[in-house]
């Protein structure tokens, strides 16, 4: 293998989904392989005369494309010339598009896109799979939308770039105060009202000594249904809601925490197995974490992950305390960044995705 194209046709504040192809390539030239990167803005008008024609005007062996939904129907026909051509031709769906309907139509969209747009994608996305070598998946899909990707289907997950976020200098200490954050866009398939509730349910029920702080960063659609469940609960002085961190604002938070929390509710959403980058923020900062849904970077069997229902039941805090208590060490963000760092690195990813040795 010499020669990785990327293309990609996203949206101009799609941030995330640039650096992560911009990270993948970095990471291909690292390995030794060349790699090129193809990026048109995707709007009202989609240019694929110059898709075509800057694809046309290259040799190379791999073309990796990330879906951009019903409209990649278009390059169809430029992708079964590739293949004739030899070319191995990777198609990246970054979200399973039974999600992508549910969220369609729970949304606030037009009629016309809620009512029209799913017959559209249940028609199309078969069709946009067959030519396709390879369809990688980060999450189970329907057995519609995997139509023509059949024994081409490679779950995978998602990679992290190290350079992002710094190891924590230090394991706060940890004696009669635990600290939990969650750091979201929130939104109610984030399911931290489960934490919450199991907060309560804790200084209900339990006389210990140990008091339990949850720091909420970030803002959203449903942040307002925390902050009334909490106050309900007379939980104010045990919970507090920081607003949008980043950067050093953010590496401070993680700094004085002793665990993340992961997507508590993706099941509300049909959403059992996913690759989210949250988790692996906190594993690049070397914080153990909650988490419900399936990952398979991090196993429930992980030594610093712990594992909860993907149900409605409470989070048994009780339970989270011990398992810190267990795995509380000095060397503990050392031990998980460098764990995570052999799994889930762009150059791991890459390695993987390419087999290269």
């Amino acid at each position: 293998m010499n020669d990785v194209v990327f293309l990609s046709v996203t949206s101009p504040n799609s941030v995330g989904v640039r650096k992560k192809i911009e990270n993948q390539v970095n990471s291909c030239e690292r390995l030794g392989v060349n790699a090129r990167w193809f990026s048109f803005d995707k709007g009202v008008l989609i240019p694929f005369f110059e898709i075509y024609k800057s694809v046309l005007s290259k040799r190379f062996d791999v073309l990796i494309l990330r879906h951009f939904g019903a409209r990649t129907i278009f390059i169809v026909p430029l992708l079964f010339w590739l293949r004739m051509r030899k070319v191995e031709v990777i198609l990246d769906v970054p979200t399973p598009y039974r999600v992508i309907l549910q969220e369609i139509r729970k949304s606030n969209l037009n009629i016309f896109v809620r009512y029209l747009k799913p017959p559209l994608l249940h028609i199309l996305v078969p069709i946009i799979n067959l030519p396709a070598s390879t369809v990688l998946q980060y999450s189970d899909e329907s057995r519609w939308f995997s139509v023509f990707a059949s024994g081409k289907t490679k779950p995978v997950a998602n990679g992290y770039d190290f350079d992002t976020m710094d190891e924590r200098p230090a394991v706060p200490e940890f004696s009669n105060e635990l600290r939990i954050i969650c750091v979201a866009s929130i939104a109610f398939w984030h399911g931290y009202d489960r934490l919450i509730n199991g907060l309560n349910e804790y200084r209900r029920t339990t006389k210990s000594d140990i008091q339990v702080k949850i720091t909420i960063a970030g803002d959203g659609r449903d942040k307002q249904s925390l902050v009334d469940l909490v106050q309900k609960l007379s939980l104010n002085d045990a919970v507090e809601f920081v607003g949008n961190k980043s950067g050093d604002e953010l590496q401070k938070l993680y700094n004085s925490h002793h665990i993340g929390v992961s997507s508590l509710g993706s099941f509300r959403i049909n959403l059992y197995r996913s690759s989210t980058l949250k988790n692996r923020e906190y594993a690049c900062v070397g914080l153990p974490f909650i988490i419900a849904t399936e990952d398979p970077d991090f196993p429930f069997d992980s030594p610093f992950v712990f594992q909860v229902p993907q149900d409605e039941s409470f989070i048994n805090i009780g339970s989270v305390i011990d398992f810190y208590s267990n795995i509380a060490t000095d060397s503990l963000s050392h031990s998980i960044r460098h764990d995570a760092r052999q799994r889930i690195s762009y150059d791991a990813k890459i390695r993987e995705l390419l087999n290269l040795r």
